[in-house]
């Protein structure tokens, strides 16, 4: 409302500007323009922005009464809206694209000019500021002058505000500065020379109005208007120019009926030339319509001019895009009868002459079917459909049109159609999987061949034989609720189920069945079903059920053995921490001992649940699996005592791998004493190891294996072997076929973690009364053998140091227990229980900080994230990870990255005051 106010009032001070000497009108009024498409472009409700600032303009020139005033303002704002509300109800564009829109604004600014002309003349007469015999005079002006403002102004600010400048291109810009400079060189010679008197000089700008109008439409020519009409008044208000010569109103008039024929001419070109453009624009999309939609439709259309024919002998033939495709010419080429047949199949041709021959003679509608050959060869089908047109003065025929349809897909699917009983019998007796159908009682009454490879039997052997015999004793009340629901509603349904073979054997099936109709009575009376053994399949469901069976294990293994660390953490260090404050001969330091003890037992049993959940940290080397086997040797030899003869097949040019010595070592000696158990009274004990391939073959069953080279180390006993569901079950935790007491069962849970963690896999081989093999394929590895460095000299005592840590960890008793170890060791120490509790201690201390200790796996904020976080603020910054395990982002597949510091729990006060110190001085 305020800028409407603002700009209303601005441009009836520009108006009062532009008023002749001694007269109380000007040639053409802008505010009228400007009020008149603000009422259009946002609506009548604008209008107290306008009268607002129609008044201001009243108030502001002072020396009127409150009723002129008044009448003024009213006047000013009826004119701006009354044409808006007509427009709004005749369908007006503001791009003024047509000559309706040209015409009904015209005709409403007029209106609106009007009204605002005779209340403002007889406003002036009533209160004397002129006199009632000029008053026609004034009224002319009065009403030329906002109708001009209304054509050159307001068009000006409709048209433009409805050009958007992405459709400008360089050569259109460049057209319009061209324009622009020829307009400027007219005005020049028509309104700037010297003692010009003729009237008619002026018009010599149409040319360049009808140049803008043509090449540019509404945004154009009231552009080049506009300037024009402002040349025109301001040279006219100095006095000059062709309109400045004569008496002051007789120089208004001139001046306005000038402005008035250019505004009016090269709006009504402008908006016939953007219609023609329109008009065009609208074949061309509907010719493109016609175009594509033959496209889609593989319809052509075709005309002949059989009147030309029978002057020059042969036909022209105009085509659509969609025939010039069908027929496999370029689009465009002209083409004649010749050209015609000899794109139709030569055994076609003579039918196809006859057809048009006798359509010609006849004068009806005909169609007829045809092929036609490619250059490639490829022959397709084409039905045509023509109509002949008479010359109305002769009578004969004058025309040929038609289509032409490329129904070659159907011809081809008819053709197929004919085939489908014969290709549905072939396709039956070739099946690998079992066609059936049988009717609603389950009898048999047909059976494709391949029922030979899933049950044993000859198709004539089933027909007229019960389905539901073959059943499995468990799947009969399964297989025949699903068929009385087929027989119900015409549907289909997949179940599984069991089959007896012949030999009395089951083999799992996945049956699809569809319920078919009788044609007559369309009553459900037969079952068609397709059988598909799955047996192998469902071994593979059933190995991958246990693999997740072993994750979820796994998982939970592995949070258990988490928060059991966390509580021996506690314990082992304030174990050690009492022994070193108890003086040797203290009653207690032998209860501390068997605490100490227990813990160390608990410790084992956690990194045997780690190993199993594949969450223990390794510290993968390459190594030759020949030389660790050797260097246990001995050890093995002791273990498996003398009536188990031991001996190894090592390969002489073994592969390296990459695995944790320390756990491979644990594999090795875990498979060895389960091989020693399984032979109480003595046997054979056989390490072997070689280089194999794994070739795809072999992921049909082990499907987490990727092919590849691979070395195997492989233990064999000669011991009581297994049975099948016990080797099903071989590698989960806590199941053992030992006594009470004898064992944990976390043994080969262990070997199974490492070797998935180490990226390789374990198969097992058993059979009762056979022994027992365990096969460990790891991947084959190119990288060299690292150089041994000799280790530290182990220190017993907490290692002084100096700095400032930071402390981050959630459990409290572990916080508590490292924070003492850390005063004790001469550390100054901040503590957080988590990781944005030490971000904000970092804001103010993280200059002072020289290590980070801090737990790996906290709520909200793990450890890597936050650790990361200040590095990126001091890079200098040292990191130490603890934690009972860690399956974080920042260790891949539980093996730890080399520029990772780590210490894992439970762990000693004396073993983190080292780690400390090495980080440190690292």
């Amino acid at each position: 409302m305020l800028f409407a106010a603002v700009a209303y009032f601005l441009c009836s001070k520009l108006g009062l500007a532009l008023t002749l000497n001694h007269t109380f009108t000007a040639p053409l009024w802008p505010a009228s323009g400007v009020g008149l498409a603000m009422a259009i472009l946002w609506g009548w409700r604008i209008w107290p922005g306008i009268a607002l600032g129609a008044l201001a303009f009243s108030l502001a020139e002072g020396q009127r009464s409150f009723g002129l005033t008044l009448s003024l303002t009213v006047a000013h704002t009826l004119e701006a809206v009354i044409p808006a509300l007509i427009l709004s109800r005749l369908d007006f564009h503001p791009t003024i694209d047509r000559v309706r829109d040209f015409v009904t604004l015209t005709i409403a600014a007029n209106l609106g000019a009007a009204i605002c002309a005779v209340l403002g003349v007889v406003s002036f007469a009533g209160h004397d500021f002129v006199h009632w015999a000029a008053m026609n005079n004034l009224f002319l002006t009065w009403f030329m002058g906002n109708t001009l403002g209304a054509l050159i102004v307001g068009c000006l600010l409709l048209t433009w505000s409805q050009t958007s400048p992405s459709k400008w291109t360089f050569e259109s810009v460049l057209e319009g500065i061209g324009i622009l400079l020829v307009t400027l060189l007219i005005i020049r010679l028509t309104f700037f020379q010297n003692q010009m008197s003729d009237i008619w000089m002026p018009y010599w700008t149409f040319p360049v109005l009808i140049w803008a109008a043509v090449r540019f439409g509404p945004p154009g020519s009231t552009a080049v208007t506009a300037l024009i009409s402002g040349m025109a008044i301001w040279v006219t208000l100095t006095g000059s120019g062709p309109f400045g010569n004569g008496s002051k109103i007789g120089n208004v008039l001139a001046l306005q009926t000038y402005l008035g024929l250019t505004a009016a001419t090269t709006l009504i070109l402008s908006s016939v030339a953007r219609g023609r453009e329109q008009a065009q624009q609208a074949l061309r999309d509907r010719e493109a319509s016609l175009t594509t939609a033959q496209l889609i439709a593989h319809f052509g259309s075709w005309e002949v001019d059989l009147a030309q024919s029978r002057q020059n002998g042969s036909p022209f033939l105009s085509w659509s895009d969609e025939c010039y495709r069908i027929f496999g010419l370029p689009s465009g080429a002209q083409v004649t009868q010749d050209l015609f047949f000899s794109r139709v199949h030569p055994d076609d041709r003579e039918k196809t002459a006859r057809a048009l021959a006798k359509a010609i003679t006849n004068g009806e509608e005909f169609g007829f079917t045809h092929r036609i050959l490619l250059p490639g060869g490829e022959t397709r089908y084409v039905s045509e459909q023509a109509r002949i047109f008479r010359d109305p003065r002769t009578g004969r025929p004058a025309r040929m049109v038609g289509t032409a349809h490329d129904i070659t897909e159907s011809q081809r699917a008819e053709a197929q159609m004919l085939e489908s009983e014969e290709r549905y019998r072939l396709l039956a007796d070739n099946a690998t999987d079992t066609i059936s159908r049988h009717n609603s009682l389950g009898v048999f009454l047909y059976v494709s061949p391949a029922c030979h490879h899933l049950l044993g039997y000859e198709p004539e052997e089933l027909i007229g034989r019960d389905l539901y015999s073959f059943l499995h004793p468990d799947d009969v009340v399964t297989v025949r609720h699903s068929n009385l629901e087929l027989l119900k509603h015409r549907e289909t349904k997949s179940i599984t189920y069991r089959l007896r073979r012949r030999n009395d054997s089951y083999v799992w099936v996945e049956a699809t069945a569809r319920s078919l109709c009788d044609s007559n009575t369309g009553e459900i009376n037969e079952l068609i079903c397709i059988t598909r053994d799955i047996t192998e399949r469902r071994n593979l469901e059933s190995q991958l059920q246990q693999a997740q069976k072993m994750d979820a294990i796994g998982q939970l293994a592995g949070g258990v053995a988490h928060d059991f660390n966390n509580l021996l953490t506690v314990i082992s260090g304030y174990v050690g921490l009492a022994t070193t404050m108890l003086p040797d001969d203290h009653p207690v330091r032998e209860f501390i001992g068997e605490i100490r003890k227990a813990a160390d037992k608990a410790t084992g049993l956690t990194r045997q649940l780690l190993a199993f959940s594949r969450r223990a940290m390794l510290e993968p080397k390459v190594l030759d699996l020949n030389a660790l086997v050797t260097e246990n040797e001995k050890m093995i030899r002791r273990l498996i005592g003398e009536d188990v003869e031991f001996s190894t097949k090592l390969a002489a040019d073994l592969g390296q791998v990459k695995v944790d010595r320390a756990q491979m070592d644990q594999v090795i000696l875990n498979l060895v004493v389960n091989a020693r158990d399984a032979m109480p009274q003595g046997g054979k004990l056989t390490i072997e190891t070689s280089n194999v391939t794994l070739a795809d073959e072999y992921r049909h069953d082990q499907p987490e294996v990727s092919p590849g080279p691979y070395v195997l180390l492989s233990v064999t006993d000669t011991g009581t072997g297994m049975s099948p569901e016990t080797l099903h079950r071989v590698f989960e935790p806590f199941f053992t076929t030992k006594g009470l007491g004898k064992g944990t069962g976390l043994g080969l849970a262990t070997v199974y973690g490492i070797i998935k963690q180490s990226g390789g896999q374990i198969v097992a081989h058993s059979e009762l009364g056979a022994g027992s093999s365990f096969k460990i394929y790891l991947p084959h590895v190119t990288e060299a053998p690292p150089v041994e460095k000799q280790a530290a000299p182990v220190t017993r005592k907490l290692v002084p140091g100096r700095g400032t840590v930071l402390l981050v960890e959630d459990e409290e008793s572990v916080r508590l227990f490292a924070e003492r170890i850390l005063f004790d060791a001469g550390y100054q120490v901040l503590t957080a229980s988590n990781g944005e509790e030490a971000l904000r201690i970092a804001d103010i201390f993280l200059n002072r900080i020289d290590l980070i200790l801090t737990d790996v796996v906290m709520p909200r904020m793990s450890g890597r994230v936050m650790a990361e976080t200040l590095r990126q603020r001091k890079p200098a910054l040292k990191v130490l990870y603890m934690s009972g395990y860690t399956d974080d982002a920042m260790l891949r597949h539980g093996v730890m990255s080399a520029e990772s510091a780590f210490i894992q729990k439970p762990f000693s006060a004396v073993a983190l005051s080292e780690k400390i110190h090495l980080v440190l001085t690292a």
